[in-house]
């Protein structure tokens, strides 16, 4: 039986920054504030960074998101290199992360298991270089589902 073994040279380099937002609409949009002032920062020191901003409301909307990270690494043959930051609420029981309509239910909410499997993908294309910053409270829980058995979700996160 064969044992595969990945071995990767990881360094932290980006090109890009995403920013995911999901806040009630009463809420002030922090993230989108925040990806306003990167890109005047971006001109302002002639800078050559994407800032790219992303609201999503639901389950279906942020999976669909992530997935198009996934599609637009490898589609751009693996030279879109991110940093994800996430402008969102995490549950005080330490579940996981609560979206927008989280009033609805499960299509309201992310667990870390399911965020965990959703950017294992991702930094599996960058080759174990995904870097992800975390506006949630209760964010650092969402390192409870690494498991030395399965591939990372992360190469690190603030």
């Amino acid at each position: 039986m064969s044992t595969a073994s990945y071995q990767y040279n990881t360094l932290a380099g980006f090109n890009s920054v995403i920013i995911i937002e999901s806040l009630s609409d009463s809420e002030a949009k922090t993230g989108h504030v925040l990806s306003d002032n990167l890109k005047q920062y971006c001109i302002d020191n002639n800078l050559l960074l994407n800032i790219f901003f992303f609201s999503v409301r639901n389950k279906t909307e942020f999976q669909d998101l992530m997935r198009g990270i996934s599609d637009a690494i490898y589609t751009s043959s693996y030279q879109f290199k991110p940093i994800i930051h996430f402008e969102i609420h995490g549950y005080e029981d330490l579940s996981g992360l609560a979206l927008t309509d989280h009033a609805l239910g499960s299509q309201g909410s992310v667990s870390w298991n399911e965020f965990c499997g959703m950017t294992r993908p991702i930094n599996y294309l960058l080759k174990n270089n995904l870097f992800l910053s975390m506006s949630v409270c209760f964010g650092f829980f969402m390192q409870l589902p690494i498991y030395t058995w399965l591939k990372l979700p992360h190469f690190g996160a603030f």
